[in-house]
């Protein structure tokens, strides 16, 4: 957890890293495995969004 603190003036607020922990905590960790597909935002919302039918409605 936090690869890149170089001493204490790096650390984020407590509170913060309280708040993650509780409502976030898979974000506290890096992944242990690369997911595939790594797809962009816009390359997921296209695959998972239906074309709208002929004729726009």
């Amino acid at each position: 957890m936090f690869a890149d603190v170089k001493g204490p003036e790096d650390m984020p607020d407590q509170k913060i890293v309280e708040y993650i922990a509780k409502n976030y905590p898979k974000f506290l960790d890096a992944p242990t495995e690369w997911e595939e597909p790594s797809l962009s935002s816009l390359e997921w919302y296209a695959r998972e969004q239906e074309p709208a039918p002929p004729g726009g409605v």
